[in-house]
């Protein structure tokens, strides 16, 4: 079971205006990254390659954008093209992927959940390592490891459903509903347990690992109230990993 990016196109960029993507994730993750002045930076599962842009217009000297949809990729260098930044991006399989240069940092944001088994979970931890320089850092976005079904139900405070497919389970299945202007989309994510990503990624080198607490944006508490938030913050849906060797 897979999420077709193919078919999904240009709606997915409309999930960047979705609260919990703009104050939440969006937040922690250019948080975590902190300065990238002069950084090459390669970005995993950049889809339309939106933060790989901000992370460029941050300062990042080079940017390079992986995804395995064909469609998202085209989509990324529709953008390059208007507004041109100097980034790279390639179609490829993050679980197969090559070297393609050492960088300072890479970021993966929801690239992790999409490993069906934890020999592939350990496929894309490994394909981080080989393509990251000499202390090196990565940051990830992924449905919260310890996830139970009040974490899943927090989601929906934020206009977001996520509704599991079988028993909560290490390797098990959720569906992510998102309402969009255009009409809702659908994503399936596996679910792995906090010990199963600490495994696949000793597994590949990394020895420091370090779990960001959730945060969101003051914006957007004073934007939607702090009760808004109440049920994200005590049940998140989401986490922010960062590791390196």
């Amino acid at each position: 079971m897979t999420t077709d990016y193919n078919q999904i196109g240009a709606a997915f960029g409309e999930t960047k205006g979705t609260s919990m993507k703009l104050y939440a994730e969006r937040w922690m993750m250019f948080n975590a990254l902190g300065d990238v002045s002069g950084k090459a930076v390669l970005d995993l599962a950049c889809g339309d390659g939106d933060y790989l842009r901000a992370i460029k217009q941050l300062g990042a000297a080079r940017a390079v954008g992986v995804d395995i949809s064909e469609k998202m990729i085209e989509l990324a260098r529709a953008q390059e093209a208007q507004q041109p930044l100097g980034i790279e991006y390639h179609v490829r399989n993050v679980a197969q992927l090559e070297p393609l240069g050492e960088f300072d940092i890479i970021t993966a944001v929801y690239l992790l959940v999409y490993a069906a088994t934890e020999e592939e979970l350990t496929n894309m931890c490994r394909a981080i390592a080989a393509n990251l320089a000499p202390g090196g850092r990565c940051i990830a976005a992924l449905t919260h490891p310890d996830v139970t079904e009040e974490h899943l139900a927090a989601a929906q405070t934020t206009g977001v459903t996520i509704v599991p497919n079988e028993p909560i389970r290490n390797g098990s299945t959720i569906t992510i509903t998102i309402p969009l202007p255009s009409g809702e989309i659908q994503l399936l994510n596996y679910l792995w347990t906090r010990e199963t990503y600490e495994r696949a990624l000793k597994a590949s080198g990394f020895n420091t690992i370090h779990w960001h607490p959730v945060a969101v944006d003051p914006e957007g508490i004073r934007r939607f109230g702090a009760e808004y938030w109440q049920a994200f913050l005590a049940h998140p849906p989401i986490a922010i990993v960062e590791f390196q060797r």
